[in-house]
């Protein structure tokens, strides 16, 4: 177990760790999900917790209610680490998104919004 206290090199992060907990931010679970990677989630916004909810009803990840006191946490990383289920569902998330390109992506996005700029004008 490595816990970070500051930023990570998070590549690094999701090339070398089996599994990732963390508050259920909207990036860290693209990419983890993107790279295949199991994770934890404990979310602290509603806007986690929402997102948090749906991926638990897609199988896609595990999740601990921070509200609740005294949550089994132990049992939570056991059940992220060992669930045939979620493994199986995350490397079919990756595989279905492998052709994911975040540049191309971002690049779309901007001709999108330099075309409705322009046809404003």
């Amino acid at each position: 177990v490595k816990l970070l206290t500051k930023p990570a090199r998070m590549r690094q992060v999701y090339s070398q760790a089996d599994l990732i907990i963390c508050h259920a931010g909207h990036g860290v679970i693209a990419a983890a999900l993107l790279n295949g990677k199991r994770m934890l989630l404990i979310p602290d916004q509603l806007e986690q917790s929402i997102l948090t909810l749906r991926l638990t009803q897609q199988r896609l990840v595990m999740a601990v209610n921070p509200q609740i006191k005294n949550g089994n946490y132990p049992l939570a990383i056991e059940a992220a680490l060992t669930s045939r289920e979620l493994a199986e569902n995350v490397l079919i998330f990756k595989s279905k998104y492998a052709d994911f390109n975040e540049t191309q992506q971002i690049n779309r996005l901007v001709e999108i919004c330099e075309s409705l700029i322009n046809s404003s004008n």
